[in-house]
């Protein structure tokens, strides 16, 4: 690629500078991280507008990517396009199209998706040098930096895909291309945006829209994923070759029993929800596709390290385990992770953030864990804390202390006994109960 092609890519306009043959280095939207050579590529976000930092980098770059008026004080070459945010998924486009070869896979899914991507990652890196999307890079500002990445080492990428809104998936697909898509389940994950399940689905299918002659592959135990038999010209595999059976759970470890061509593999894995288990089967039947064999597979998948945030076990000094879990929450994953941590330590204290984005749906669902936790809470052992506006319904079902903000729980925690419990942090990203970690490691 060259400068020739970027402003052919672009189809927009030279306000400063000319185009020359010089080297492009990289291509990079943070303009902390811009080295000599490199393009960088101005977005408006939220909080911060990279236009605002061309006199930082001005000097550096082979050019400039810009959908404003800029005016500098140097014969850098700036290109004017409608909008950044559209180009950079124009150029992944391009690149994507460039390099072919290389199988993509794409995974979607409303719980697990980042678990199934990471799992799926460190399984193929035994035989692929692996591209992938790091974090929650999953949208359409990260999926393209991620593919501004690729090289010549690379021979396989994977890229999770996320989502709040119809065609946004699509659009992502169509962008990457994808040879393979994973969808790991429908849940519940902005319906107040989407509306029903059905909606939920139809977006995750957007998955499929750049996928041509593929391969999609689907959680046959999800009740509406299992309904799928035909997708265009596309092969479709699902799980349901794979039995599973002795399945247990401790605070450390996921253990079950696998059959696969009529021989049983046990296997064991690092993170102890059983909910994991269709991911899991996700991962074995993808990983066989690309060429693996199941001793290494499975090999590799007890060799997989627990994520941050993720029904991640950590001992406390006082003879207590923290769970954290506080990363996101979903209905579905807020039950998942209940159900894992019925059999740790007797005395509990569960500490539950709002769902958010559920729109006209956020009191039905937010009930519907009061409904559960009824039975669930069955003695004084338990405690259950909520925090924010619509986590405290559950007052209607069981007994509970609820408090507004992360702070306001940790000022509580700071004065009863924390000896011997198991204490459970769940709740959406806007909630921030990591400040309720950070305080507990540091307790």
């Amino acid at each position: 690629m060259n400068l020739h092609d970027i402003l052919k890519i672009s189809n927009g306009e030279i306000i400063n500078g000319d185009i020359t043959d010089q080297k492009i280095n990289k291509i990079k939207i943070d303009s902390r991280k811009i080295e000599q050579n490199d393009i960088f590529i101005c977005i408006k976000g939220k909080n911060k507008d990279g236009h605002d930092y061309i006199n930082e980098v001005k000097d550096k770059c082979s050019c400039i990517i810009v959908q404003k008026d800029i005016i500098v004080d140097n014969n850098v070459l700036i290109i004017k396009v409608d909008d950044t945010t559209e180009f950079i998924g124009d150029l992944a486009n391009f690149i994507r199209k460039q390099n072919l070869t290389i199988p993509l896979i794409a995974v979607t899914g409303s719980v697990g998706k980042t678990t199934t991507k990471e799992l799926l990652k460190h399984v193929l890196s035994y035989k692929y040098n692996i591209l992938y999307t790091k974090g929650n890079y999953n949208n359409n500002i990260g999926i393209p930096t991620t593919l501004f990445e690729l090289n010549e080492n690379n021979n396989l990428i994977i890229l999770e895909m996320g989502m709040n809104h119809s065609n946004e998936i699509s659009k992502l697909s169509k962008m990457t291309l994808p040879n393979t898509c994973i969808i790991t389940n429908i849940g519940t994950s902005h319906i107040g945006y989407l509306k029903s399940k059905k909606n939920i689905l139809k977006a995750k299918m957007e998955i499929t829209d750049g996928l041509e002659n593929g391969v999609l592959i689907l959680n046959s135990n999800d009740k509406l994923l299992k309904k799928i038999k035909k997708n265009k010209n596309n092969k479709i595999y699902n799980i349901s070759e794979f039995e599973v059976f002795n399945i247990i759970n401790t605070y450390e470890h996921l253990f079950f029993t696998l059959k696969y061509n009529n021989k049983k593999y046990n296997i064991k894995f690092n993170i102890p929800n059983v909910s994991l288990i269709d991911n899991i089967l996700l991962v074995i039947k993808t990983s066989l596709i690309y060429g693996m064999d199941i001793d290494t597979i499975i090999d590799r998948i007890e060799d997989f390290k627990k994520l941050e945030g993720r029904n991640n076990v950590i001992e406390l000094e006082n003879n207590s385990i923290l769970v954290d879990d506080c990363y996101n929450a979903c209905f579905e994953s807020i039950i998942s992770s209940l159900k894992m941590i019925k059999n740790f330590k007797d005395e509990k204290i569960i500490i539950l953030g709002d769902i958010l984005e559920l729109g006209e749906y956020s009191k039905k669902i937010h009930l519907k864990i009061g409904k559960f936790l009824k039975k669930y809470v069955n003695s004084d052992s338990i405690l259950v804390i909520t925090i924010g506006t619509n986590m405290k319904l559950i007052k209607k079902y069981i007994k509970c202390i609820s408090f507004n903000t992360s702070e306001e729980v940790n000022n509580y925690l700071s004065k009863i006994d924390l000896k011997n419990k198991c204490i459970f942090l769940k709740g959406s990203r806007g909630m921030h109960l990591e400040k309720i970690k950070e305080f507990l490691l540091k307790k």
